[in-house]
């Protein structure tokens, strides 16, 4: 049994050691697939602790050509605002965290974010789910844990098309 439990704890310091965690510095374009705009220097990935904080100005940014799969997510929190357009497949493995200044766009032509754990939108901070106009559409986040929307969040499921206008639809539970 000993050698059971000290096994599991081993496991679990592994799984721990290797999280690692990247904040975003941007610089080389506007996309989270691109190493030069993380600091450390490195592509975020499945054990990868993501911080998107920009400390002044806009910045809106996709996450490229291809899904993401990362450990957690942080946008926003800081002075500047922060888009993220969820253009791909995105797997959280744990929590995500919209914080104020910081939108995170939903797309509807299936490009869903799963994530593990709990989805938290602060206060000032807004995830909104983009629609055609005049059809009917599921919302593209999934959380496997609790949803948590503080006074002054806001989960927007009408927003507006792509192609700019109004449009209207429901939410199917």
């Amino acid at each position: 049994m000993k050698k059971l439990l000290y096994s599991v704890l081993l496991f679990a310091i592994a799984g721990i050691a290797s999280a690692e965690t990247l904040t975003w510095v941007g610089g080389a374009d506007l996309k989270l697939g691109t190493a030069a705009n993380w600091r450390p220097r490195k592509v975020p990935g499945a054990n990868t602790h993501v911080y998107i904080v920009p400390p002044s100005g806009t910045l809106e940014m996709s996450i490229g050509s291809s899904s993401l799969s990362i450990a957690s997510l942080v946008l926003g929190g800081g002075d500047g605002l922060v888009t993220l357009n969820a253009n791909k497949a995105v797997l959280i493995g744990d929590t995500m965290e919209v914080r104020s200044n910081a939108k995170y766009m939903l797309y509807y032509d299936g490009s869903p974010t799963v994530v593990s754990n709990n989805v938290i939108v602060r206060s000032g901070g807004t995830i909104v789910q983009m629609q055609e106009k005049n059809t009917d559409y599921t919302i593209h986040l999934q959380s496997l844990g609790d949803m948590t929307v503080d006074a002054g969040g806001l989960v927007d499921s009408c927003g507006r098309s792509k192609n700019g206008g109004e449009a209207y639809g429901y939410l199917i539970g």
